[in-house]
C-alpha cells in the first residue's frame, strides 16, 4: 500500500476516481431534484438517469476495446475526462430535453468509460504491486468520494432549489481533472 500511495501517477488516479465516482454518484442520486426545478417530472429524471447508465455501459465497452487494441491509456483517460467536463458544463446550463438526454448519455459515457481504462493503467504504473491492491484502493477512494459528494453537496442549490451551483462546482472539479490527467505518463508496451 505504501508503494502505490507514493507513486505520483497513482495519486493522480486517486484524485480522478475520487472526483469521477463522487460526481457520478452525486448526479445519479440527485437527478430527480436536479431536474424538477427545470420543469421535469420524476419519471423524466428516471429516464435521463437510465440514459446516463446506458452511456456508461457503451463507454466502457468502446473505450476498453480501444484501450486493448491500441494500448493507449493516457489519451483515452484524457478523452473521457474531457467528455465528462463538457457534458457537466452543458447539463449545468440547459433545461432543453434533447440536450439533457444527449449530454446525460455523454456524461455517463465519459465518467464510467474512464474506469476500466484507468484501472488497467493503475496496474501498469504500480507493477509489481498486486492488481487487487491498486484497483481495490481506487474503488475504495471512489466510493468515499461518492459519499462525500452526496452528503457535501446536499442542498447546495440556488434559493429556488436548482442544483446549478453544485453542477458548476463539479464542472470545475472535472476541469481540474483534465489538467491533472495531462500529467499521466504514457506507458509503452
Amino acid at each position: 500500500i505504501k508503494k502505490i500511495f507514493t507513486n505520483k501517477y497513482f495519486l493522480i488516479l486517486v484524485i480522478l476516481f475520487f472526483v469521477g465516482l463522487g460526481t457520478f454518484n452525486m448526479v445519479t442520486s440527485y437527478i430527480e431534484i436536479i431536474l424538477i426545478p427545470r420543469g421535469y417530472s420524476a419519471e423524466d429524471a428516471g429516464f435521463i438517469g437510465f440514459v446516463m447508465l446506458i452511456g456508461g455501459i457503451v463507454g466502457c465497452v468502446v473505450m476498453s476495446a480501444l484501450s486493448d487494441k491500441y494500448k493507449k491509456r493516457k489519451i483515452l483517460i484524457i478523452a473521457s475526462v474531457v467528455i465528462t467536463t463538457v457534458s457537466l458544463a452543458i447539463l449545468s446550463f440547459t433545461a432543453n430535453e434533447l440536450l439533457l438526454y444527449l449530454f446525460g448519455f455523454f456524461l455517463g459515457f465519459g465518467i464510467l468509460s474512464a474506469g476500466p481504462v484507468a484501472l488497467e493503467y493503475a496496474v501498469e504504473v504500480t507493477a509489481p504491486v498486486p492488481e487487487a491492491t491498486s484497483n481495490g484502493s481506487l474503488m475504495w477512494v471512489g466510493q468515499i468520494g461518492g459519499i462525500i459528494f452526496i452528503l457535501g453537496l446536499e442542498g447546495f442549490t440556488t434559493p429556488t432549489g436548482d442544483y446549478f451551483p453544485a453542477l458548476i462546482l463539479l464542472t470545475i472539479f472535472a476541469l481540474i481533472l483534465v489538467v491533472l490527467s495531462l500529467f499521466l505518463k504514457d506507458i509503452e508496451e
